[in-house]
């Protein structure tokens, strides 16, 4: 439930797979209709894989 003009959310996981991402775009981007800014953050792991995590979602969330 959105409770503000902005959102905050942190994806906790280390293994997400493209399915995974889309679904949470797709959450955001229904949550976030009246959000101004969204704040999407990835877990920090030893892999490194958060930013590329980060640029899927990113791409995902931008697509119509």
């Amino acid at each position: 439930m959105a409770t503000a003009d902005f959102g905050y959310m942190r994806l906790r996981d280390e293994g997400y797979k493209s399915e995974d991402l889309e679904q949470w775009a797709t959450t955001v981007k229904e949550l976030g209709k009246g959000w101004g800014d969204a704040f999407i953050f990835f877990k920090h792991e030893e892999s490194g894989i958060g930013p590329k995590l980060a640029q899927e979602f990113a791409k995902l969330v931008s697509a119509p």
